[in-house]
């Protein structure tokens, strides 16, 4: 029976296996490709503009599309209103709750930008 030895960096050998195969670890694994890093998702929180430009509750995922831009330069408050997914519980929370920042947000876009 063959001994379990460790990866000796300075002599490049590779632990082997009890059969003499050389060990592989799970990262070195043939086949296993690494899983791309998961893309942050946002979604909007606020009022649907008008002509369906934005809906309440549309999803981006990578960030937020640059069709969006003349919009968001238009109204500054849409942005404060994109916020991460796993935020949107307490967000909406704030934007029920009158003198909030999210709420002055809501009502900005609400009456247009005004």
């Amino acid at each position: 029976m063959k001994k379990i030895e460790k990866d000796d960096p300075q002599t490049g050998q590779e632990a082997i296996d009890q059969q003499g195969k050389p060990k592989l670890e799970p990262e070195k694994l043939p086949g296993k490709a690494e899983s791309p890093q998961p893309q942050e998702q946002l979604i909007y929180v606020g009022p649907n503009i008008p002509g369906g430009r934005l809906m309440q509750y549309t999803v981006f995922r990578g960030g937020i599309p640059d069709y969006l831009d003349d919009l968001l330069e238009k109204q500054p408050a849409i942005r404060q209103l994109i916020v991460p997914v796993q935020d949107l519980s307490s967000v909406q929370a704030r934007i029920s709750t009158p003198g909030t920042l999210e709420h002055t947000f809501y009502q900005r876009v609400k009456d247009g930008g005004k």
